[in-house]
């Protein structure tokens, strides 16, 4: 098992904006299309349908939130005892969308990667 914290750092514009984290053990391209305009550089697996279903479990805490005044949030992913024998080896890559005043997709973060490591 293990903990890892996830920073999100979006600046002073994103204050008070809602956001979601992500992720997929299936890699970044060529990733989603969130809206017509916005593309999500991650591809939609089980991994990303399982966080955007339920955010803020204790596999990932804080997933879902506000942005604080300077635009920033930490969620953090916690990984059970014996999981990462399962996942040994692989990637899972985590990005973020945010969202404005009426809960449009107005923004996401660049994907970042993750070795789950036994």
């Amino acid at each position: 098992g293990g903990t890892v914290q996830i920073q999100l750092r979006t600046g002073p514009a994103a204050a008070g904006l809602p956001y979601l984290v992500i992720g997929s053990l299936s890699g970044t391209s060529p990733g989603f299309a969130w809206t017509p305009t916005l593309q999500v550089p991650i591809n939609y697996d089980f991994v990303t349908d399982f966080f955007v279903a339920n955010p803020n479990t204790p596999l990932l805490a804080n997933s879902g939130g506000t942005f604080d005044a300077q635009g920033n949030a930490t969620a953090v992913l916690t990984l059970p005892p014996g999981l990462l024998t399962v996942l040994a080896g692989a990637t899972l890559h985590w990005t973020f969308g945010a969202f404005d005043a009426a809960s449009q997709p107005l923004c996401v973060g660049e994907a970042d990667p993750l070795l789950l490591l036994p």
